[in-house]
């Protein structure tokens, strides 16, 4: 079984080793090691080339700058492997990941193999050894993580949204690339590659080491209006999914697709884009009332339109 390691890297000089070195050092071996230069401009391509030098597993994609998703569907079209894994360039992975994930989807013919990650500050030591915990090992039914992957806010399971804690089987991408140009390009994606997969298997162990750096649009405070869009584009793509292929689940992802508006709207409410926010949300609300009301108690369809009223009201009576 080979494993295609996609590795998109952008001006990531300061950590663009660790990664590297991660991949390159795990203790299975029959790994290619694909590095997507997507237009650095300190050097990281560069760095690039040396390790390829040093290891022949290693290939390096040099290209203009067109975003994560573009750089990830690159390393996919060219990988070979029979599996798929992602890393991002300033995160690292344990030296016994893939050897762990393999020996699940071997095991069981997974599709998916899952595991827990681990954030950690920049600049913060942590331990790259596996982080174990009973060792349990578990199949997860499609319906069941793809409710879960429509969690929000406090609630949500990042385990299973993040697409890089994950090993694919190669051939569900056959149809299926991350959208070019998206903020949150693995929500757009991460419920149709689980309803592709006949098997999915949860390995409970912190295998994947997530860097979090400050300034990074994902961290910042500051109201970005793609991210904003974007947060909502793929809830609105979810309910369409899920009416078209898992009707047992269209009710919950119109809920979670109006809860997540919400809750994002909440989340800056203090910012003086905060009508222009509202004004959004309302529209899309109007445009799925009707969904709104046919799926929901008619508690919560109310509920809704007080939200619609008046927000302040609203935030104070639900949220304190």
């Amino acid at each position: 079984m080979k494993i295609s390691i996609i590795i998109p890297v952008y001006n990531v000089r300061k950590y663009i080793k660790e990664a590297i070195l991660s991949a390159m050092n795990q203790s299975y071996t029959n790994t290619e090691i694909i590095l997507i230069d997507d237009g650095s401009t300190d050097g990281s391509g560069e760095i690039c080339d040396e390790y390829k030098e040093k290891d022949v597993r290693i290939t390096v994609i040099h290209q203009e700058n067109k975003g994560l998703s573009a750089a990830r569907n690159a390393g996919i079209d060219c990988a070979t492997g029979d599996y798929l894994f992602f890393l991002d360039s300033d995160d690292y992975i344990s030296e016994d990941c893939l050897e762990c994930m393999q020996q699940c989807a071997k095991q069981y013919q997974a599709d998916i193999v899952y595991a827990r990650h681990k954030k950690f500050e920049d600049g913060q030591s942590v331990s790259i050894q596996n982080e174990k915990n009973d060792l349990s090992i578990s199949v997860v039914e499609k319906e069941q993580i793809i409710e879960r992957l429509m969690r929000v806010g406090p609630w949500c399971d990042e385990n299973v949204v993040i697409s890089c804690n994950k090993l694919y089987h190669h051939r569900l991408f056959q149809n299926i690339r991350f959208p070019v140009g998206k903020i949150h390009e693995d929500e757009y994606i991460a419920h149709a590659l689980y309803y592709a997969s006949s098997c999915i298997i949860f390995l409970d162990a912190t295998t994947y080491f997530y860097r979090v750096r400050s300034g990074s649009i994902m961290t910042e405070k500051k109201f970005h209006l793609q991210q904003f869009l974007d947060s909502f584009e793929f809830g609105n793509e979810r309910v369409e999914f899920c009416k078209k292929y898992m009707p047992s689940l269209y009710a919950k992802s119109v809920r979670a697709y109006i809860d997540n508006m919400q809750v994002q709207y909440l989340l800056r409410c203090s910012l003086k884009e905060h009508k222009m926010m509202r004004c959004e949300i309302v529209g899309r609300i109007i445009k799925m009332q009707g969904a709104l009301w046919k799926t929901q108690s008619v508690k919560y369809c109310l509920k809704t339109i007080f939200f619609l009223i008046s927000p302040k009201s609203w935030r104070k009576k639900y949220w304190g």
